[in-house]
């Protein structure tokens, strides 16, 4: 029987969502947590935030959340915004839908709505496992054009690398040039790198310099 390719599924979690990593173990996935300095989750090139809908709301009266969005959208390709559980609204209507439309329109950020951790949970494990399988995909397809196209083969590998993004790969690749370059880089030299935190530079070179078990 075909082993099922779960356990190469993968997300990356701020060390702060305690309770969803533990939900996201007990579903299966592999979970890599560390400190984000933007964003809740990343899977692959998406980033997801996690927002009660209460603190949306105090983001929305503080504009907090376009900034929070316009960091996120810096260094990842897709933007979700989770808006977890229901209150009563503390702000006015028209301002509530303005907020929305621009977050949907202007910033092309998706919202979804959860009832609670669980729901939440369950919604990254499907976001997860898709992406999954679109880059199964991707390697296929460059597999598939025997070494035609070097350049889309240079960035699925780095963007493999833990908290590494497409747009952070091809960051990468532009300042050490090589993937070869990349993976003999040092922590601090990573971290030159805009969006590379020293969590992430740590993750990386762990992932590259330990043994096989």
């Amino acid at each position: 029987m075909k082993q099922t390719t779960l356990e190469k599924v993968e997300i990356v979690c701020d060390f702060r969502e305690e309770e969803i990593v533990k939900l996201l173990k007990a579903l299966g996935l592999k979970v890599s947590v560390i400190s984000l300095p933007v964003g809740d989750f990343i899977v692959d090139d998406v980033i997801i935030e996690r927002k009660s809908y209460d603190d949306f709301i105090n983001s929305i009266i503080d504009k907090r959340i376009f900034y929070q969005v316009e960091q996120m959208k810096q260094n990842y390709s897709k933007v979700i915004l989770i808006l977890e559980g229901f209150s009563e609204t503390r702000i006015n209507e028209n301002a509530l839908k303005g907020a929305l439309a621009s977050l949907l329109v202007d910033e092309k950020v998706s919202l979804v709505q959860t009832i609670n951790a669980y729901d939440t949970a369950k919604l990254l494990f499907w976001i997860a496992k898709k992406k999954n399988s679109n880059v199964q995909r991707m390697a296929f397809k460059i597999v598939d054009k025997k070494g035609k196209n070097l350049k889309e083969m240079q960035e699925t590998i780095v963007s493999a690398l833990p908290g590494i993004s497409l747009k952070m790969a091809r960051r990468l690749l532009k300042r050490f040039k090589t993937v070869r370059k990349i993976f003999l880089s040092s922590e601090s030299e990573l971290m030159k790198v805009k969006g590379i935190g020293e969590k992430i530079a740590k993750r990386i070179k762990e992932v590259l310099d330990s043994s096989y078990e």
